[in-house]
């Protein structure tokens, strides 16, 4: 009995040094450590099938809180037109914005651009940007919201990122399965510019190793958990930074062992020869493939100003700079020409008669200066780890673009004048 007592005891003392162990190493992580978002698992069933654009938002999905990065939550949810916007009340007069993840989720409600420029301008944005999105994709959205209404909007605005040639040439380069985002097209010779298409059992594949991420749920609500000790489980593995650190860990040894994998099999001809994966980047000079891609992706655009044309509105197209661009320093490829795509849209609007306002320049201008290993999302433009804007760069984007909108008469405002002078005022006042 003593024996079995002791031998009791000692487990019970292994196990709170191990427990004492663990948690002072969280705590000294938590210290240094930036809390990272879940990913894609957070989306789940907020998209649905499409058959032409790959996928779309679902109408009416109630709302979720997802996990941005660091402190930062969102709550997002989608209208019945699928747009993260509140419900359509018959505006007939209405500015019409879709784009990428820029113009869709990744801030709150009350802080993205096309929110703010709503109040800015005094009308009616029906916000339909969607996480994702080509110029290809955003044209048949622009469709489908302008059918649904069975209003013309007064104005469209594109908000462009950086990655639209990559989402037109890979067209669609995301499908919905099983509820999930998953990459049905894929560059593998950057070099080439070849593409590898997903079967429907690869896409089967690669939605259950997201399944398997989910640990209680299909909305990843650990309260939804069948039992106490899974929802201990479910919060640790998403809360806990030392069980972050040791998945990251693990992730990095799985890349270094592909790595070694690529070497043996002399497959490195196939890599990324630059150090960005945005193609709007590469200096077309040295990849021919890319005066394809770049043609291809202009005729989308023509054919989004063919259809403004037709419905007699305006076009308005937001060049959104990449954070690289604003903040060159992190760049470290001296052969990424930084200007370029700027140089190529600006010469293809101005050929084309399309409207454009480019917010590389004044990104830069109100740019806190200096260099650092991480952006503050409190201080600067963009998130610290994310590509996405803070706050900040939201509103900037806003004062910008609203300026431009109410200055060149695009819209008919009330008190334009006053209007104007409030926005410069703001402008002037950024800091």
């Amino acid at each position: 009995m003593n024996r079995m007592k002791k031998y009791l005891i000692n487990i019970a003392l292994a196990l709170f040094t191990i427990i004492l162990v663990l948690s002072i190493a969280e705590g000294i992580l938590r210290l240094f450590d930036y809390k990272k978002p879940l990913g894609a698992r957070q989306m789940r069933y907020y998209y649905k099938p499409d058959d032409i654009a790959g996928f779309d938002i679902v109408e009416n999905c109630p709302t979720r809180r997802i996990h941005h990065e660091g402190k930062y939550y969102i709550d997002i949810w989608s209208n019945e037109l699928g747009c993260f916007d509140r419900p359509y009340k018959q505006e007939k007069d209405y500015i019409l914005l879709v784009g990428d993840s820029f113009t869709h989720q990744f801030s709150s409600f009350e802080n993205k651009w096309g929110t703010l420029l709503e109040s800015s301008i005094g009308m009616r944005v029906l916000k339909c940007g969607v996480s994702g999105y080509g110029t290809r994709q955003e044209l048949l959205k622009a469709e489908k919201i302008v059918g649904a209404v069975k209003h013309v909007p007064k104005l469209v605005v594109i908000g462009y990122f950086l990655n639209d040639l990559d989402d037109d040439y890979r067209f669609p380069p995301f499908v919905e399965t099983n509820g999930f985002l998953v990459e049905k097209k894929k560059i593998v010779d950057y070099k080439t510019g070849a593409i590898e298409v997903q079967d429907d059992a690869s896409l089967e594949r690669h939605a259950k190793s997201y399944e398997g991420k989910i640990v209680c749920s299909k909305y990843d609500e650990c309260s939804a958990c069948s039992s106490i000790f899974k929802r201990w489980k479910c919060y640790i593995i998403d809360n806990s930074v030392l069980s972050g650190r040791i998945r990251h860990a693990t992730s990095q040894i799985k890349s270094i062992i592909k790595d070694m994998k690529v070497k043996v099999l002399k497959e490195t001809k196939k890599s990324m020869p630059l150090e960005t994966d945005m193609l709007e980047l590469y200096p077309i000079k040295d990849f021919p493939w890319l005066y394809g891609a770049w043609e291809n992706h202009f005729e989308n655009l023509r054919d989004f100003k063919r259809f403004t044309d037709k419905n007699g509105t305006n076009l308005l197209v937001v060049i959104i700079p990449a954070k690289e661009q604003v903040y060159p320093y992190f760049i470290k490829d001296k052969s990424i020409d930084l200007e370029q795509p700027n140089r190529f849209l600006s010469g293809f609007f101005q050929r084309e008669s399309i409207l454009y306002v480019d917010l590389l320049e004044p990104f830069r201008k109100y740019a806190r200066k200096g260099t650092s290993e991480f952006l503050d999302p409190e201080k600067d433009l963009y998130m610290r780890l994310d590509k996405h804007w803070s706050k900040k760069g939201e509103y900037l984007a806003n004062l910008i673009v609203s300026h431009y909108i109410i200055e060149k008469g695009l819209v008919n405002v009330p008190d334009r004048e006053k209007r104007l002078e409030q926005i410069r005022k703001n402008i002037s006042n950024f800091n």
